[in-house]
Formats: structure tokens, C-alpha cells, sequence
């Protein structure tokens, strides 16, 4: 994607998660949260957002929910159904490198 292209869409993007957004840290002021646009896959981008983040909750829109699997695979911090020593594995890696469980899941 040109440059002058990827800045007029992430100008739109910011613009559409902002109208989003609006209403919600009224209703959750205690709640710290940063609106951030990327032009990465999402589960990619939430795994990487997760490394500062105290909590990661994501919903899903279809049935196979790959997004909310993969994050909660490769978040490095809390989530629904994850505990503390639950360790997460570098994203495109099924099993961590001499595992001889490489590839099941």
C-alpha cells in the first residue's frame, strides 16, 4: 500500500474506532484503555498490545473465533480462561523449538 494511501486509511480507521468508542469510558471511567489502529493481522496485533496490558478481553464475530483463540494462545497477560503460569508461545510457532509436540494443539 502507497504511503499516502496507508495514512488516508489509517486516518479513517482511527476515525471509525473513535465513533466506536465514545461511549464507553463514560460508562467504565475506572477502566485505562487506548484505542490503537494497525495494519497487522488482529490476533498478531492484540498479542503484541497485550505485552503492556494488565487484561485482554475479546469478543468474537463468527462461529470459529480465531482471533479470540490465537490471543488467548500468544497474550502475554491476563485473559478470560487463562491462568498465571499459563505460558504463551511466540506467534507462528505451534510448540516450542526441540517440543515434541510440534504442530498438535
Amino acid at each position: 500500500m502507497p504511503e499516502k494511501d496507508g495514512a488516508a486509511w489509517e486516518d479513517h480507521e482511527v476515525a471509525l474506532l473513535s465513533d466506536a468508542l465514545r461511549p464507553w469510558p463514560a460508562k467504565y471511567a475506572d477502566v485505562d484503555a487506548r484505542a490503537d489502529v494497525l495494519l497487522f493481522p488482529p490476533a498478531e496485533a492484540l498479542a503484541h498490545a497485550s505485552e503492556t496490558s494488565g487484561l485482554v478481553v475479546v469478543g468474537r464475530h463468527t462461529a470459529r473465533f480465531t482471533t479470540a483463540l490465537a490471543l488467548l494462545e500468544h497474550a502475554r497477560c491476563q485473559g478470560p480462561g487463562r491462568g498465571e503460569a499459563d505460558r504463551p508461545r511466540p506467534m507462528g510457532r505451534s510448540a516450542p523449538v526441540g517440543s515434541n509436540d510440534a504442530g498438535a494443539r
